[in-house]
């Protein structure tokens, strides 16, 4: 088979797309680093030789790197090129033409160049690369050809171009010079071959990188040169020889020294104005953002600098690790740096800047926004050593953070063996990175990770870079804090302890989870952005108290019952049917965040579930209505104010601005970022002010509200939450002109905004002044009109008539003349300018640091913003709940306000009158409500199977979640005790990656039910024991049945098909029998495929005579002989069943009557038993 006619996938695996090598190959053995062009001359091309049949080439690259699909099929016309001619240099050295680089553009966002105006401002420092690169970059360009071209397909009536033609797109066609015609159809995009989706004239060739002998299986080493069969062997870097390297031109060097620290990245290497991807970068750069390759020998892809934040933000989302270099230097201080040096640097310095992954993204001015309005975190998990592990409890210690926040989390807890806990803390807060110790981590915690979070990236971090916790409270200390430890850690460390470095025994494995946190944060050099925040707070984890109903203040809803009640997620994995789809109308990105913490942790303290339902009662008034809609339309027009003041406290932290190499970094687009600055910075004050609206609005209704939560929300500090931020708020709005700072990217301060800023202009305004009066005063001695005059460089020069110049002292320098004049300096005028200058320079440095010391500045009240944020969150999420009763109404059901008492002498109980389903409602607009009562008590819940038994038992803890996170209820009535836990077992499923049947689970979770369980919780159990024999499985359920109503004594739903057990409880007080009704027409014992049941989904009263599951079989499809016979046998079984339990009879009562007797063993000889 010849490589053209191999499947697509096949040639992607053995092939990758490359240019076609020039008419002359140049001889890459003899090539040397001055001639750094000389293998990419872009001469006449033709068709290369096709590869020899069945050659092949093993390469090895990160794994994650080898999951990535071939090159995109998506043809010219559907995805226009960007094309960037070259400046021609002078030839001052045997040089070849540039080479160009094409990308691929799909829309038309802020983040593509389009035909502009010339930047001139970019002429000087763009010509560092073409003395260091093996190509020659986009900082060679010709004067004329500045603008960047984007180029379409034309339309043509008559004939259409060919396929992969570009047509310059051009203001004014006439105006392009022919060199600049022909440098431009050096663009043009070779003819493509849509079946494979590559450039049709590049050949089907391997590209070089796949042949380094060092990146094949049987020789690829990490940097300490250890086989990937070594325990310590570390995927993460590459071994690259010496020999190699030196072999490589400056740049290129460069970058093969970043890969090797880095092998498991994706980089993007800043040259001039754009990036640039290499070898197999630029193969996943071509793959997954839709460029094309560059001509050249080796894979080359690149773009514009100020496309980076929507070609980062689709690595990232399809799972990359991705680095930024960039250039952190000119070509002229480079110069500078070497003209000391006998052997100068061929390249401008590079250093890496950013390291960013999934659980690290940040929201800077380079970065795309998350796309979520829910957070996402970066979770490290620390366990005791082998030695210190119990062989029972499991310890463990966690941090996370959620990045583009700043908040880290710190919690070390005893988890039961099925490490519950950590599972909830897995759904509560999912996390999008998971660090843990390299050869360290247990087993069983891989198991419940890979079985909990499959698809999360794990980083397995080296021991040393797990923290110990003395080494991170001493770099806490002294490197971020200066001793200055926030509260949290120093209530982590032991009080007898000055130096706050010893941490207390119950806090090391959260430490230690903390450095491994850190230390990431540190190689991402995002680590001084988000500690400088000092945001820290204690997690902990969910767990009842059996004998204190309020302990913790919240209900506890463990990962189970939360993944059996879709609470966040359905069956599917998707979010419709959930209850936080239900009830989630905040019309703010906080606000969502702040109802999904609710929903995670209902309430355990009824006056604060009561001042919530009395806000509903406050928001449903009619005459408040218009005032609900402002509120909602404002709400919705406010930014993600929590993120844009992390946003702006990272753009305003000034250990970062001098030490961080973002710093350093020549940015070309510098103008847009300062404009995306300020625009974040306006954003966040015109949210601010919308703020101040929303609580305006509050306090005016203030006298018709009698909720406590919104009369604080609405109150300034002595009587609320709400802080006073008019008066800072005022002053960072009027700080500045906005409109000025929009259109230029700069910002100039106004007076009383910067008191360094201002004291340099009251400084040269001084100097200005002082120099005003020497010119007076030489004006009124000479008896002549002076003025002062500039020329150049040189300023206030006293400017003399000739006539009467002459009689000027010595003391006047002369500094030069025009017709009928002459000009002068005095010597108090040169030590004045001299103050001038410094002052004019103070605030020039000023000027250029102004962004961020405003920024600095607004962060310093964050702790007053943050609180205006959380009311406002409150408002919102207080609305939504408000909204989603009222939808409930129009979806059908009946709402009313839950009762809940807490009282100790009372039992506990639960009474819901009318209930609906609340996920339901929007898409059963018939659905059947129900009636629920119970007190400590079991119902025992019977019925045909698709009943509606598991529904009835997830509405019911719906309904009791809803109402103690404060919402209205879709029942007539609710009235119960406070619940301190719902526990479920609802639903089948195994843990395949644990080693876990589905049976195994069963009992798993109804293990945890009978440890946690107390008589304030409300336990749902759904069929348990049917995983295994009937026998078996009906034991199991009564001896749980029992354990529940007479020790726990919670209110418990249990459905069963085992009516065996009805038989068994059926005179028991603790035991309640109700079942799912139905009406049965044509009802034939003999034959039950004639039978047509209709489902009532109503809970009755007593026990179901029969589960009717031939029925569920012949709706299902089953064919009918097969259900007859099964009916058969089920007979047997039936009739089996009863012989037994008469022999028991017979055998077990010995009072009975002899007639009696007689009557027994008559029936048992009538029995015929047929299988």
């Amino acid at each position: 088979m010849s490589q053209k006619s191999q499947p697509t996938l096949l040639r992607w695996f053995t092939k990758s797309p490359a240019t076609n090598k020039t008419t002359t190959e140049p001889d890459t053995k003899n090539q040397t680093k001055e001639n750094v062009n000389k293998n990419v001359t872009p001469v006449k091309c033709k068709e290369s030789p096709k590869a020899k049949e069945g050659e092949s080439n093993n390469r090895i690259v990160p794994k994650r790197l080898l999951e990535s699909p071939g090159p995109s099929t998506a043809s010219e016309e559907s995805s226009p090129e960007l094309k960037t001619p070259s400046r021609k240099r002078p030839n001052t050295r045997n040089h070849t033409p540039a080479k160009r680089r094409r990308v691929r553009i799909e829309d038309d966002s802020e983040d593509e160049y389009k035909p502009d105006a010339i930047d001139e401002s970019s002429d000087a420092s763009a010509d560092a690369v073409s003395e260091e690169s093996p190509i020659v970059s986009e900082s060679e360009y010709d004067e004329d050809d500045d603008d960047i071209v984007e180029s379409k397909p034309k339309k043509a009536k008559k004939a259409a171009p060919s396929k992969g033609a570009v047509t310059p797109r051009t203001k004014n066609k006439s105006s392009l010079s022919d060199k600049t015609v022909a440098r431009l159809s050096a663009f043009s995009a070779a003819k493509t071959d849509e079946s494979v989706g590559v450039l049709e004239n590049d050949g089907a060739r391997e590209w070089p990188h796949l042949k380094f002998d060092f990146l094949q299986p049987d020789k690829i080493m990490d940097k300490q040169r250890r086989r990937p069969d070594h325990p310590e062997y570390d995927p993460t870097t590459l071994y690259i020889p010496e020999s190699f390297i030196k072999k490589q031109t400056p740049a290129h060097a460069q970058w093969w020294e970043f890969k090797a620290s880095h092998y498991d990245t994706v980089f993007f290497f800043k040259m001039g104005k754009f990036y640039e991807l290499f070898h197999m970068d630029a193969v996943i750069a071509v793959s997954e953002l839709n460029l094309l390759f560059m001509r050249g020998e080796y894979a080359h892809a690149g773009f514009p600098e100020k496309s980076y934040r929507r070609f980062s933000d689709v690595l990232l989302q399809k799972g990359y690790k991705i680095a930024r270099v960039e250039q952190t230097e000119t070509p002229e201080q480079r110069d500078e740096r070497c003209k000391n040096q006998k052997k100068k640097d061929a390249v401008v310095s590079r250093e890496l800047c950013r390291i960013t992954t999934v659980g690290t993204r940040t929201s800077s001015f380079l970065d795309a926004e998350p796309s979520s309005p829910h957070s996402t975190y970066l979770l490290a998990i620390s366990e005791l050593s082998d030695a210190e592990k119990s062989l029972e409890e499991p310890k463990f210690g966690v941090c996370f953070i959620e990045t583009s926040i700043g908040k880290f989390y710190l919690s070390q807890f005893t988890d039961d063996r099925y490490c519950s806990k950590l599972r909830t803390l897995f759904t509560c807060f999912p996390p999008a990175e998971l660090l843990l110790e390299r050869n360290k981590a247990s087993p069983k915690l891989l198991q419940i990770i890979s079985n909990c979070l499959p698809s999360v990236n794990k980083v397995m971090l080296k021991p040393k870079e797990f923290w110990d916790p003395e080494k991170t409270l001493k770099t806490l200390n002294q490197e971020y804090y200066n001793n200055d430890l926030p509260a949290l850690l120093v209530n982590m460390t032991d009080p007898s302890d000055a130096l706050r470095q010893k941490p207390l025994d119950e806090f090391k494995l959260c430490l230690r989870s903390l450095g491994a946190v850190i230390f990431y944060l540190k190689s991402c050099l995002i680590d001084e952005e988000l500690l400088s925040l000092k945001l820290y707070e204690k997690y902990v984890p969910p767990c009842g108290d059996k004998n204190n109903i309020g302990a913790k203040g919240n209900m506890v809803i463990d990962s189970v019952s939360l993944k059996n009640l879709e609470i966040f997620e359905n069956s599917a994995g998707g979010t419709e049917g959930t209850l936080f789809n239900t009830m989630d109308y905040c019309g703010s990105k906080f606000g969502k965040r702040l109802l999904r913490s609710w929903l995670c942790a209902p309430l355990c303290d009824v006056n604060l579930i009561n001042d919530r339902l009395d806000a509903i009662d406050d928001l449903k008034k009619s005459d408040l209505q218009s005032t609900v809609q402002e509120l909602s339309d404002l709400i919705s027009k406010l930014p993600d104010l929590e993120r844009l003041l992390s946003k702006i406290h990272t753009q305003g932290c000034a250990r970062r601005s001098r030490e961080h190499p973002d710093a350093r970094a020549v940015l070309f687009d510098n103008a847009i970022y300062s404009k995306r600055k300020i625009l974040d910075f306006l954003a966040a004050l015109e949210g601010f002010k919308i703020t101040l609206q929303i609580r305006q609005l509050l306090y005016n209704v203030r006298d018709q509200l009698k909720s406590k939560l919104l009369l604080k929300c609405a109150s300034y500090p002595s009587e609320g939450y709400f802080p006073d931020i008019t008066g800072i708020l005022t002053h960072f709005d009027e700080a500045f002109d906005h409109n000025l700072a929009k259109k230029e990217g700069k910002i100039i301060p106004r007076s009383k905004v910067d008191e360094d800023y201002d004291l340099a202009v009251r400084d040269e305004k001084d100097v200005q002044d002082l120099l005003e009066q020497v010119r007076r005063d030489v004006s009124s001695k000479l008896g002549a009109k002076v003025t002062f005059a500039n020329s150049g460089k040189t300023r206030y020069m006293l400017e003399v008539p000739d006539a009467i110049s002459k009689k000027l002292s010595d003391d006047y320098e002369w500094k030069g003349s025009r017709k009928g004049f002459r000009r002068f300096h005095t010597a108090k005028i040169t030590t004045l300018l001299t103050e001038l200058a410094g002052a004019e320079e103070r605030k020039e440095n000023i000027l250029k640091d102004i962004m961020r010391r405003i920024f600095e500045s607004f962060s310093k009240y964050y702790n007053d913003w943050i609180a205006v944020v959380k009311c406002v969150a409150l408002v919102d999420c207080l609305i939504s709940l408000t909204k989603c009763s009222t939808n409930m109404v129009k979806w059908g059901a009946t709402i009313s306000r839950p009762i809940i008492e807490v009282d100790p002498e009372k039992k506990p109980f639960i009474s819901i009158e009318q209930g609906r389903h609340p996920s339901l409602l929007k898409y059963k607009s018939n659905f059947v409500p129900n009636d629920i009562s119970l007190g400590d008590q079991l119902l025992l819940l019977t019925g045909p199977n698709m009943g509606g038994k598991s529904t009835l038992m997830r509405q019911t803890g719906l309904i009791a979640i809803m109402a103690q996170i404060g919402c209205y209820v879709p029942a007539s009535k609710c009235h119960l005790s406070l619940l301190d836990a719902i526990f479920t077992r609802l639903g089948a499923y195994d843990r395949i990656t644990e080693g876990q049947s589905t049976f195994y689970v069963e009992l798993s979770e109804t293990s945890l039910i009978l440890k946690n369980a107390s008589k304030h919780s409300l336990v749902l159990l759904d069929e348990l024991g049917r995983g295994t024999s009937t026998y078996d499985g009906t034991a199991i359920a009564s001896a749980v049945i029992n354990e529940l109503i007479k020790h726990i004594q919670c209110r418990t739903l249990f459905s069963t098909h085992y009516h065996s057990l009805v038989e068994q409880f059926c005179k028991d007080d603790r035991v309640k029998l109700g079942h799912m009704a139905c009406m049965v027409e044509n009802e034939n014992e003999e034959d039950p495929s004639d039978e047509s049941i209709t489902f009532l989904y109503q809970l009755t009263d007593g026990p179901c005579p029969k589960s009717y599951g031939f029925n569920a079989a012949k709706l299902a499809g089953i064919p009918i002989d097969i259900i007859r016979k099964a009916h058969e046998t089920a007979k047997a079984f039936e009739t089996f069943g009863k012989a037994n339990r008469l022999m028991r009879s017979l055998i077990n009562d010995e009072d009975k009557p002899i007639n009696e007797l007689r009557n027994i063993i008559k029936t048992l000889q009538s029995i015929q038993v047929k299988f």
